[in-house]
């Protein structure tokens, strides 16, 4: 989930954070695919920086929650 905090994209892993959000796999080529086809300003209807999220997936230790409890 990434949510748009005063234009600032965040990665929100656990899905706790209050405001509209967005679906992203937890992968950098769909985080790249993204960035390229605006699909966050798209989601958030306006400008978004990118910035603080890629980064956030640059990150080398990052683990994926499962969507629903099914999947345990």
């Amino acid at each position: 989930m990434v949510k748009n905090v005063s234009g600032l994209l965040e990665a929100d892993p656990r899905r706790r954070s209050a405001g509209r959000g967005a679906w992203l796999h937890p992968d950098q080529a769909c985080f790249a695919l993204a960035v390229k086809r605006h699909g966050f300003a798209r989601a958030f209807k306006g400008e978004c920086d990118p910035g603080a999220l890629e980064r956030y997936f640059a990150a080398e230790l990052r683990t994926v929650q499962p969507e629903s409890g099914s999947e345990n």
